[in-house]
């Protein structure tokens, strides 16, 4: 599940800006950002940080 969400966030995020941008512009290391891209664990309120950086509701993600 957290690779089809990593995968979704990735597909976002490269149509609207870099990584490098995208990390800047809401506060989460590059590192972390790729992490959470790959699948990696992360909180739910990271996930809505993601998710609001992204402009995209909760709802209309899933």
């Amino acid at each position: 599940m957290l690779n089809r969400i990593g995968k979704v966030l990735k597909k976002k995020r490269q149509e609207r800006t870099t990584l490098e941008s995208f990390s800047y512009e809401i506060n989460i290391s590059r590192s972390a950002m790729t992490r959470y891209e790959s699948g990696g664990d992360m909180y739910l309120s990271t996930f809505l940080k993601l998710l609001h950086g992204l402009d995209i509701k909760p709802e209309d993600f899933f």
